[in-house]
């Protein structure tokens, strides 16, 4: 085979299997494109009816509030209505049935079965005689298959004033029908929809023919909160919020999943026959251009293996005779690869010095971040290992909140890897105590088989200085680190702080092994040594000093070997900023107290408890009791509400609840998210003040 054959044959089958590449990845993307566009509409289109189903329901709930209201207003007015009145009311009101039972939970009244052949109310939902024998607001059931009618149903409960009677208000799912039969009339591709609990039973089935169908005998069908995607169709499921996620009928006929919440799935069936004719559309497109550009890429490589083969006898007959220096790139398994070994060879060779260079740079900068690293993150991670070994089925707070401070440290130190710096710039306002606290609470967990005691000790909580939460942070932990690490049977480490003209003294001393004397000027120095510790790289205090110089901060180091060190950090004080309280005016006001720890509820019991003058302490564990609360105490003078910021379970936070209920005068909020920059500037945003959880025990409570 001639050189011309040679290049003929390799560009035809590099053209063809670029073309075959080439067709096959358009066709891939253009593909993708259009399924995901078709996907995106019906999951608009999900979403919309979604948002449609949520507030048809809330606008049913607030009919059937209504309506309960008007009943009662008709009782006490005209006494109890009869059957025949009711229903008028029914009509009226487009509600589906109306039921009255007595304080009994007997049904009295109904405009559907005789009342006599009704069960007791109370069977329903255990907690339902308790709710209006104490007068509470009895949330409405989510809809909820009819049996053996089929017809899905949702209920209001209403216990009248003076607790003669319960109203029961009955609406059906139908109400939703009208929006869906739109949506088959602008939309021919949806085949059907259907309303799910969330066990995946049957609340009601769309169709373009019937508005809707019910199953006389519903039954539990699998969980299908996944999509499902076949060759003709495809099932898309959306899940919808209920108005109420707690519904205590739904969870005793076992409607919902483990977590007891409840909510609604929309599934819609959806054909993909005009799917499918436009990617077959565009595949023949696609395979149609694919033909004409193989037949134009064959014509070419016919004209330009001509021309190739000519150069190349040309190039081989000048080699030949003559010395070139140029360098060349050919690549191939005929004549050519003369010239592609001798220059193959001078790349190989740049290309192994280039590799070494790059090499040496590597181990360079690995040695020295691997130190780095090795240090900064030795005690979170054995923090988290640690207490990964302590709790199997529930999380006590304290120790959630240590995994989430040491957790937080790895990410800060991982962020500034990651941007290929050691040391952020940015200067926050930060509360000493809360900061050193909790540092003092992971290293206790890191220890608590050991026999070492460490104590923080301090006379004024507002002692705030600007730092850098990261760096300072990581030089008290190994401070704290280092004292752990010198003691070796029993030990106490106390860390105390002090307010002293316009600098916080923090010094912390330990009864450790004590470091020798030759060592501590070259540690003041800077000098990077481990001071005979086992495994010691010596960055921790050497790392100390650099940093504290940039913010005008001095350290010193007093030590008595095999006696014990003592530590002296000065940094410069700063104001305590506007959101932060240093006491609690409690006088002649009813304190509220607003927390899922009980931890914390003990604490304020044992404060308020030695208080002069008696009080009125209310206790909440949930956000839900705070606003069931004020729902029926509007008036807020005289009251004082330490509310948590985050609650176990619970999406909205504390802060959100004391805005609903605009009591931001009457609040403030007592967290372990002291350090949270985002959180303080919303406080700040409401004047809203804040306690950090750390300093409950101490805070300064009067009575003026």
């Amino acid at each position: 085979m001639n050189i011309e054959n040679k290049f003929l044959t390799l560009i035809i089958s590099f053209t063809t299997l670029l073309n075959i590449s080439i067709a096959f990845i358009i066709h891939q993307f253009i593909s993708a494109q259009i399924l995901s566009n078709f996907k995106e509409k019906y999951s608009e289109i999900s979403n919309t009816l979604s948002s449609a189903f949520q507030l048809h329901e809330k606008q049913i709930e607030d009919l059937m509030l209504s309506s309960a209201l008007l009943i009662e207003q008709l009782i006490k007015t005209e006494g109890l209505p009869n059957n025949n009145k009711l229903k008028e009311i029914s009509k009226q009101l487009n509600l589906s049935h109306i039921y009255i039972t007595d304080k009994n939970g007997n049904f009295i009244r109904s405009t559907r079965e005789e009342p006599a052949k009704l069960p007791n109310i109370f069977i329903f939902c255990n907690m339902y005689k308790s709710w209006f024998e104490n007068s509470l607001f009895i949330n409405p059931t989510g809809f909820l298959p009819g049996i053996p009618a089929g017809v899905s149903s949702k209920f209001f409960l209403h216990g009248t004033k003076d607790k003669k009677y319960i109203i029961e208000i009955n609406v059906e799912a139908g109400f939703i029908s009208n929006t869906f039969q739109k949506i088959f009339e602008i939309d021919h591709n949806i085949n059907s929809m259907e309303i799910l609990s969330p066990n995946g039973t049957s609340l009601g089935l769309f169709t373009k023919n019937n508005p809707i169908l019910y199953e006389k005998n519903p039954e539990k069908k699998p969980n299908k909160i996944n999509s499902i995607d076949n060759k003709n169709y495809f099932i898309l499921n959306t899940k919808i919020n209920a108005t109420h996620n707690t519904c205590c009928s739904c969870v005793r006929r076992k409607l919902t999943l483990e977590n007891n919440q409840y909510y609604y799935l929309l599934s819609l069936n959806i054909s993909k026959n005009s799917l499918n004719q436009h990617l077959n559309k565009v595949t023949f497109f696609i395979f149609l251009i694919s033909i004409l550009i193989l037949i134009m890429s064959i014509l070419i490589s016919k004209i330009f293996s001509r021309r190739i083969a000519g150069r190349v006898d040309e190039l081989i007959y000048k080699l030949k005779k003559y010395k070139i220096n140029e360098r060349l790139n050919i690549k191939g398994d005929d004549e050519i690869r003369k010239i592609a070994d001798s220059f193959d060879k001078i790349i190989s060779i740049h290309e192994k010095n280039q590799i070494k260079l790059i090499e040496i740079e590597k181990i360079n900068t690995q040695n020295k971040l691997s130190k780095q690293i090795a240090h900064d993150i030795r005690s979170p991670l054995t923090v988290i290992k640690l207490i990964l070994t302590l709790i199997k089925n529930n999380i006590d707070e304290k120790y959630k909140n240590t995994i989430m401070n040491a957790c937080k440290r790895i990410d800060d130190i991982s962020i500034q890897l990651l941007n290929n710096q050691i040391k952020s710039q940015i200067n926050t306002i930060e509360h000493i105590p809360s900061l050193i606290d909790k540092i003092i609470i992971e290293k206790k967990v890191t220890c608590f088989n050991k026999n070492i005691k460490i104590n923080l000790k301090l006379k004024e909580h507002a002692l705030f200085s600007i730092i850098n939460y990261t760096e300072f942070s990581r030089i008290v932990s190994n401070i704290i680190n280092n004292s752990i690490e010198s003691i070796k049977n029993y030990g106490i480490i106390n860390v105390t702080l002090i307010r002293k003209d316009n600098f916080i003294t923090i010094i912390f001393s330990d009864n450790g092994k004590g470091i020798k004397d030759i060592y501590i000027p070259k540690i003041l120095r800077g000098e990077e040594s481990s001071f005979e510790k086992e495994g010691g790289s010596g960055l921790g205090l050497s790392h100390a000093i650099k940093y504290l110089k940039t913010i005008s901060g001095t350290i010193d180091i007093n030590s008595v070997y095999l006696r014990g060190t003592s530590v002296t950090i000065k940094i410069p004080i700063t104001e305590k900023p506007n959101y932060y309280l240093s006491e609690i005016n409690i006088k002649n006001k009813t304190t509220i107290i607003v927390d899922d720890d009980k931890i914390s509820h003990e604490i304020w019991d044992d404060r308020l408890s030695k208080i002069k003058t008696k009080i009125n302490v209310i206790h909440f564990y949930s956000i839900s009791d705070l606003k069931i609360y004020f729902s029926k105490n509007q008036d807020h003078n005289k009251k004082i509400i330490l509310c948590d910021y985050q609650f176990n379970y619970c999406i909205e936070n504390g802060l959100d609840a004391i805005l609903l209920l605009k009591i931001e005068n009457n609040s403030i909020i007592v967290s372990n998210y002291f350090d949270d920059q985002e959180i303080l500037k919303k406080l700040e945003k409401y004047n809203i003040k804040i306690i950090p959880k750390s300093i409950i025990s101490t805070i300064n409570i009067i009575e003026e």
